[in-house]
């Protein structure tokens, strides 16, 4: 989508060139969003809002050192 025309945004977000906002996330992050471990969940959030594109094995090494 990138490579069409469309430019990275922030936490995985990305924009294509027709101006459609996708985000595309790892398969776990479902079970990260939802844990009932708040810690946990914002260890990972708070990893997250520092990329554009999401890198997998910092989000869960977050999560799991939290």
């Amino acid at each position: 989508m990138i490579a069409g025309g469309g430019k990275p945004v922030q936490c995985g977000w990305l924009v294509d060139k027709f101006g459609v906002r996708w985000q595309i996330v790892p398969a776990d992050f479902d079970k990260w969003n939802t844990t009932k471990n708040k810690a946990k969940k914002q260890a990972m959030t708070l990893e997250m809002w520092k990329m554009k594109k999401l890198d997998i094995k910092k989000l869960k090494a977050a999560f799991d050192n939290a």
